[in-house]
């Protein structure tokens, strides 16, 4: 049976408007509602795949997903058939997959790290309710276009109470985000989705997942040891907490990693919270205040007894000058007299993944994108981009002695009228075999 085969049809309440894509076990849809007019997105398992082992799967997935309300994962509507076949409806989202996103190259660790918080916290959701995903990869994550992620497509999840579908020993997910333990076909845990979403964060900041190869049994063998280029060897801006932090999602033991996906969002979010502010009711607060004023009584003393001393001693004897020594030998070192050299400069580099942007100053347009400029090392910048259609995107970052290029994607003002044909709007399928 072609592709696209339920255009134009109808299943249950929904009316099947436009075909979107075709996946592992189903074809996806635009679908409205009759009464309503409400947009989804429609699921139908397809007939190649109508085994009763499919169509148990097919409907687990529409089980897990009834029991999940999160704003970060793509809401369930409704279960239907039509044709003999079952189907999903849920929320349609619009927008790009994290995969699509990544064609354009690495997310800066200030767009990536709160994206990824915010993956988490899904996540998290799912394993407080005994879920694991199994198949988090970056073509399961969507950016919509108000820029909020969504997670997608729990075709071969599993829950405690899911029927098991899979044989012992056998391998289900997607390779390069297989956890050592999946690859050897033993249990799955909630460790194994923070594996999965430690390949992610490192594939947001390098462009590319840590675990390649020619083969696929080079690539299992890696994964199995663990063995993989440290992210920081591509991408210079990428901080040592943040590197550790992936570095033990990715252990091979699983009771090495964060045992699940909240304690690591947990993490995540205390690298991205602001240094605290000094409590003045804090006990070591009170003794620096008590210290400080120390410090000020010891310091007026000496003062008193120098005016003291000034006072009352006898005229200096007058000072016989001396022939100026031989300059030094140039050491790096500042001695008085002494000009400081300027700053080291770099180049800084703005880019938006959509068109061209003014980049402005101070209310002024300095230049478009892609734009180039030299700044001192250390320097704060504030620029603005501005493109006809989105929102003004305001950023503020320092100029590194590493690479000081800058991606940005830019929010319309406005939804479109409709996403391209070529991606699915709600969910991407598994390449997993049941």
């Amino acid at each position: 049976m072609p592709a696209g085969t339920y255009l134009r049809w109808t299943a249950g309440s929904w009316r099947l408007v436009d075909f979107l894509g075709a996946g592992g076990m189903g074809e996806v849809y635009r679908a409205v509602h009759l009464q309503s007019g409400q947009v989804a997105a429609l699921k139908i398992l397809t007939t190649s795949h109508r085994s009763p082992s499919f169509v148990e799967r097919f409907r687990n997935e529409a089980r897990i997903l009834s029991t999940l309300q999160h704003p970060n994962i793509a809401a369930w509507y409704d279960t239907v058939e039509t044709d003999g076949r079952p189907g999903i409806v849920m929320e349609y989202v619009t927008g790009h997959t994290l995969e699509h996103r990544l064609q354009y190259g690495a997310l800066s660790p200030g767009e990536a790290l709160p994206l990824f918080a915010t993956l988490c916290d899904a996540v998290a959701h799912i394993h407080d309710r005994g879920i694991i995903h199994r198949d988090l990869k970056a073509n399961n994550v969507k950016i919509d276009e108000q820029g909020v992620l969504k997670l997608l497509d729990f075709g071969i999840a599993k829950a405690a109470d899911s029927p098991k579908l899979t044989t012992d020993g056998s391998v289900v997910g997607t390779l390069h985000y297989l956890s050592p333990e999946q690859v050897r076909g033993e249990p799955v845990t909630p460790a194994s989705d923070v594996w999965a979403l430690g390949v992610l964060l490192y594939e947001m900041l390098t462009g590319h997942v840590p675990f390649r190869g020619d083969s696929f049994t080079v690539v299992m063998a890696r994964i199995l040891k663990g063995a993989y280029e440290a992210p920081s060897l591509h991408h210079a801006g990428i901080a040592a907490d943040t590197e550790r932090l992936i570095a033990r999602c990715l252990k091979v033991d699983p009771k090495d990693r964060f045992l699940s996906a909240g304690v690591l969002r947990d993490e995540v979010r205390r690298l991205l919270a602001p240094p605290p502010l000094l409590n003045p009711r804090a006990p070591w607060h009170r003794w620096s205040l008590i210290l400080s004023a120390g410090a000020a009584l010891v310091a007026g003393t000496f003062v008193w007894r120098e005016s003291q001393r000034l006072c009352c001693a006898p005229a200096p004897l007058p000072v016989v000058p001396t022939p100026a020594p031989d300059p030094a030998p140039d050491t790096g070192i500042l001695r008085t007299g002494q000009t400081p050299s300027k700053p080291e400069r770099r180049s800084v580099v703005i880019k938006i993944f959509e068109g061209t942007a003014e980049v402005l100053r101070n209310g002024a347009v300095i230049g478009h994108t892609p734009f180039t400029m030299d700044a001192p090392i250390g320097e704060w910048l504030d620029v603005t981009l501005r493109q006809s259609g989105f929102e003004d995107l305001r950023q503020r970052f320092q100029v590194s002695d590493g690479p000081n290029e800058f991606q940005y994607t830019m929010q319309r003002s406005s939804l479109p009228s409709a996403p391209p044909r070529s991606d699915a709007g709600a969910a991407s399928f598994s390449s997993g075999t049941p």
